[in-house]
């Protein structure tokens, strides 16, 4: 049986916000649970809440919440070339609640020849399973059929990376007009992770 030293334990000691029967209640690898009681309080406590209601989904947000940031490739994170190409919308990411947050930018360009590519700039985002980036016609979404306002959510494809920029084509012949927001979004159990209400630039 492995032992510790007590000063190399002291720091997850002193961060306990939940005692051992609810932390276990999630299921964790016994790993995780010293990674989970590293987190901050409030984020400790609603993984917690979530497990009332829902203990697979909870302990799934929690594995992807510790999993190592997936950092987009440097070469990604370029715009990508378009030329004359002009701002038609872009909003900032906002926070959702302690374990669901992202900030950065979201910019909707659009070139003479029609393309249209979604960047988001300076970006960083919680980890979580199956997250998608969506644009959706609702301005401020808070439930599933919100962001699937009017029948005309756009799936543009999974998160390229929780940290950094990233581009996203977006269909020919798309109307943007119709969309309101860029939505950080899990498939997998359906939560907002962030929203950036869109603004038009005309």
């Amino acid at each position: 049986m492995a032992t510790y030293t007590f000063p190399i334990w002291q720091p997850i000691l002193a961060s306990r916000t939940s005692n051992d029967s609810d932390v276990i209640s999630l299921g964790l690898p016994p790993a995780m649970e010293a990674m989970f009681r590293t987190l901050r309080p409030d984020q400790q406590q609603a993984y917690l809440r979530m497990a009332q209601e829902n203990p697979d989904m909870a302990r799934q947000m929690v594995i992807g919440a510790l999993q190592p940031p997936t950092e987009v490739p440097e070469a990604d994170q370029e715009m990508p070339t378009m030329l004359d190409a002009e701002i038609v919308a872009s909003g900032e990411f906002t926070r959702v609640s302690p374990i669901a947050w992202a900030r950065g930018t979201a910019t909707i360009f659009q070139s003479p020849d029609n393309r249209q590519v979604l960047r988001l700039e300076n970006f960083e985002c919680a980890n979580g399973p199956n997250l998608h980036v969506i644009l959706s016609a609702s301005p401020n979404p808070a439930t599933q059929a919100e962001v699937e306002l009017n029948d005309v959510a756009l799936d543009l494809g999974p998160l390229k990376g929780n940290i950094g920029s990233q581009n996203y084509d977006i269909p020919a012949n798309t109307d943007i007009n119709q969309y309101n927001s860029v939505v950080i979004y899990s498939h997998q159990f359906n939560i907002i992770f962030s929203i950036a209400p869109l603004f038009s630039s005309f």
